[in-house]
């Protein structure tokens, strides 16, 4: 619905203002200024509808979502509800409180660090709490 008032709002510019001319039009600028925002709205509301469809499947089936933070012996795995994220142990450099959340920082593919914040409510830990059990998965010295 939003895409089809879009696409009507920018043809509705060019049909009955007259389209793009050389002076300024406030109106034809306005109408496709909400148009495209409007296309903008709908494809974002599609891909939550995904997601909300994704997760409605899921209950109904009886399986369980399991989201929150996984580590494993070879890697750590942080799950929420738009997907999921999979770190191999050796890309993991270090971790680091950033204000109140814990981070993982982490090597790409050419060799730069980049930093992942890691959310709060992960199994109920606070970020000081989260932060001690990833440097015990790391082996790194707690303190």
């Amino acid at each position: 619905m939003l895409a089809f008032c879009g696409v009507c709002s920018i043809i509705g510019n060019f049909k009955f203002l007259g389209g793009a001319t050389t002076v300024y039009d406030t109106t034809g600028n306005f109408l496709i200024t909400v148009g495209g925002f409007l296309l903008v709205a709908s494809v974002a509301a599609v891909f939550v509808a995904r997601v909300q469809y994704r997760q409605l499947r899921l209950r109904r089936s009886g399986d369980i979502a399991r989201y929150g933070l996984f580590l494993t012996p070879d890697a750590l795995l942080m799950r929420n509800s738009l997907g999921y994220t999979f770190l191999p142990r050796e890309r993991v450099v270090t971790a680091r409180m950033e204000g109140i959340e814990a981070q993982v920082i982490y090597r790409n593919d050419e060799g730069k660090d980049w930093p992942l914040t890691l959310s709060s409510p992960l199994g109920g830990l606070n970020g000081v709490q989260l932060l001690a059990v990833l440097r015990q998965w790391l082996g790194v010295a707690v303190g």
